[in-house]
C-alpha cells in the first residue's frame, strides 16, 4: 500500500478498475441466460419428442410379434380432452395428437414466460 491515504486510495481504484474489466470479460465469454434456456428447452423438446417416437416404434414391434390370440382387448378407462374433441381418431394418430398438444402447450408457456421478462424489462426501463 501507498504511504498516504490519497496512494492507498488511488490504488484501491486501479485494482478495482481492472477487477472489473476480468468480469466484463469473463461475462461476454459465458453465455447469456436467455440461450442456455433455449438450450435446455430445445433438449427437453427434442428429448421428449425423440422417447415420443421411440416408444411408439417399441410398441408398433411388439404388436407385430404378439400373436392374434395373446392380444387382449383392452378396455377403455373413459374419455380424454382430445377424444372428446375429435372422436373418430384413429389409435394410430392418438399419440401424434397427443405429442402435438403437449407441444403447443410447451410452446405457449415459452411465450408467456418471455412476455413476462419483457414486461419486466419494460417496467425497470419506465421507472
Amino acid at each position: 500500500m501507498g504511504e498516504s491515504a490519497a496512494e492507498t486510495v488511488k490504488e484501491i481504484e486501479e485494482v478495482r478498475g481492472d477487477l472489473e474489466g476480468k468480469v466484463r470479460v469473463l461475462e461476454r465469454r459465458l453465455p447469456k441466460a436467455a440461450v442456455l434456456g433455449k438450450r435446455v428447452i430445445g433438449i427437453a423438446v427434442g428429448g421428449g419428442a425423440g422417447s415420443t417416437v421411440f416408444w411408439f416404434a417399441v410398441r408398433r414391434l411388439r404388436k407385430r410379434r404378439a400373436p392374434a390370440s395373446k392380444r387382449k382387448p383392452v378396455a377403455q378407462v373413459g374419455n380424454t380432452t382430445i377424444e372428446l374433441a375429435v372422436p373418430e381418431i384413429s389409435d394410430e394418430a392418438r399419440p401424434w395428437l397427443y405429442g402435438a398438444a403437449a407441444m403447443w402447450v410447451v410452446i405457449r408457456l415459452a411465450d408467456i414466460r418471455e412476455a413476462r421478462r419483457t414486461n419486466k424489462l419494460l417496467a425497470r426501463r419506465a421507472a
